[in-house]
């Protein structure tokens, strides 16, 4: 973390996306860290393209294995361009405060791999996000 949350553990998920050819995204985080261990995120996004810029609009169900508690809801959205930046903004229906996250980044793609560097912060917390850190691979 950045900020006042130095001391904050890192959290790691394993995560599987697939893209279908009309758009419709199906997305399974399987968390590992000691915060979150076990718990599930289920994610539908929908996709619309465009010249040099796309946008992806969808519906995340956290702990939707309520292995921590109750199963939360966050409505998200934003847009990604053919230089494979990317931004995001989420809503979390559940929280009581604190509930915009915005996020933003780029996806560096070398073959088969892809890594991606980002920052996600809280709106109302924006020096005090995190940064992260990805590896994935299409196939």
């Amino acid at each position: 973390g950045i900020g006042d949350m130095e001391d904050a553990d890192a959290q790691y998920a394993l995560s599987f996306d697939y893209v279908m050819g009309m758009g419709l995204e199906l997305g399974v985080d399987y968390w590992l860290d000691d915060v979150m261990d076990g718990q599930m995120d289920l994610g539908v996004m929908y996709h619309m393209g465009g010249e040099g810029m796309s946008w992806a609009f969808g519906l995340k169900m956290t702990d939707f294995s309520e292995e921590h508690g109750d199963m939360g809801t966050v409505l998200s959205g934003g847009g990604y361009t053919e230089g494979l930046m990317h931004f995001g903004l989420d809503y979390d229906t559940d929280a009581d405060d604190d509930e915009m996250t915005v996020s933003f980044g780029k996806l560096f793609a070398m073959d088969a791999m892809t890594f991606g560097v980002g920052y996600r912060a809280n709106t109302s917390m924006m020096g005090d996000g995190w940064l992260t850190l990805s590896v994935g691979s299409a196939f």
